[in-house]
């Protein structure tokens, strides 16, 4: 079930660095809302209730509800700018959204099946390419994370884009583009690929010698 983020928002009146420094002191993130062909709204959101969101895992991929002065607006989160060591937020981008809006976002891959994935039980790794993936979709559709199930994946095979079981509502934007990238893999690792290698150089080897042998007795017999 999705989870429902809501937030209470007020109006910024004064604006620059000396603004944004003296608000943050006192609790205040300073914050954008933009998009649907309305007028930006510039605005103060709460630290500690941003804070007590950015704990939910998906909030990235979740549409959030924002009241100000009573009217509530959905959004979803464009742009994060955070200070270069401290874990603090100093800046949110907001993008309107309503229910048929087109976005434009990524969210989270979850690999599931990995400890029985075909190609880990025959001594495989899993290789994972991408932890997040670029779709677009309507707002109302927007899925908060995307599961993969690596059960059946077999040793030294991919999964593309194209091999995903995509959401009829959501479009991969890259496979849109054309590019068809890998999402994950099961590789040999490299011990194991050795020993293969090893073997099969082994197998050549009693191979050429047996034909050398029979070579050696059909001259003999002659």
């Amino acid at each position: 079930m999705k989870q429902t983020i809501n937030l209470i928002a007020e109006k910024r009146d004064t604006f620059g660095t000396s603004s944004s420094r003296n608000a943050r002191l006192k609790q205040k993130i300073p914050a954008i809302i933009y998009g649907e062909k309305k007028d930006n709204e510039n605005i103060f959101l709460n630290e500690y209730a941003l804070t007590k969101a950015f704990k939910y895992e998906y909030i990235y991929s979740t549409l959030l509800d924002i009241s100000i002065s009573g009217n509530k607006q959905t959004v979803i989160i464009k742009s994060i700018q955070r200070h270069q060591y401290k874990n603090k937020i100093l800046h949110i981008d907001f993008q309107r959204v309503t229910d048929d809006s087109i976005i434009s976002t990524k969210i989270p891959i979850n690999f599931l099946n990995t400890k029985n994935c075909v190609g880990v039980k025959y001594g495989g790794k899993i290789n994972i390419k991408m932890v997040d993936i670029n779709i677009i979709c309507k707002a109302k559709n927007l899925p908060e994370y995307l599961d993969i199930d690596l059960s059946t994946l077999k040793l030294e095979e991919n999964l593309c884009l194209s091999d995903l079981k995509q959401n009829s509502n959501i479009t991969f934007s890259d496979e849109k583009k054309g590019f068809n990238r890998i999402v994950v893999a099961v590789k040999k690792p490299k011990k194991l690929a050795e020993k293969t290698e090893d073997k099969n150089e082994g197998s050549k080897t009693v191979e050429a010698e047996s034909t050398e042998n029979k070579n050696t007795n059909e001259k003999d017999k002659k």
